[in-house]
């Protein structure tokens, strides 16, 4: 780990230390919505469920909206029912730096994708929360 890497790390730690929950919670419910637009515009196999059970997105303005609204998918809902692209962004598969996936225990096998960006990103905040 670079001096620099350590740096940011120190940096990291001691502002969790004065992290204002409550903004922490409003950023979250902002983003809620924000994400959900872009799922359901984005995601063919999210646009969908919304077409079907009549939910138009641009409707959904609140998190409260999207919280008495939007459908609970549930893993049968997704994980063998629709091709693996009508679940990506744009409809297509993308450069994919590693594939995760369940044991399937209850009957259906799930998985998740991510690009190197993500995975460095993940490799970072877990390193992160080792630190005691």
């Amino acid at each position: 780990m670079s001096a620099l890497d350590k740096l940011a790390r120190r940096w990291q730690l001691k502002a969790m230390e004065h992290v204002d929950t409550a903004a922490l919670v409003q950023a979250g419910n902002r983003r809620i919505v924000e994400r959900f637009q872009s799922v359901a515009r984005d995601v063919p196999a999210y646009a969908a469920p919304l077409k079907t059970r009549g939910i138009l997105a641009q409707k959904i303005r609140t998190p409260a909206d999207f919280r008495a609204l939007c459908p609970i998918l549930e893993k049968q809902d997704v994980f063998g029912s629709v091709p693996i692209e009508q679940l990506c962004v744009g409809g297509r598969l993308g450069p994919s730096a590693g594939v995760l996936t369940s044991s399937g225990q209850g009957g259906r096998f799930a998985f998740g994708l991510s690009t190197h960006r993500q995975n460095k990103r993940a490799a970072k905040a877990i390193e992160l929360a080792m630190v005691g």
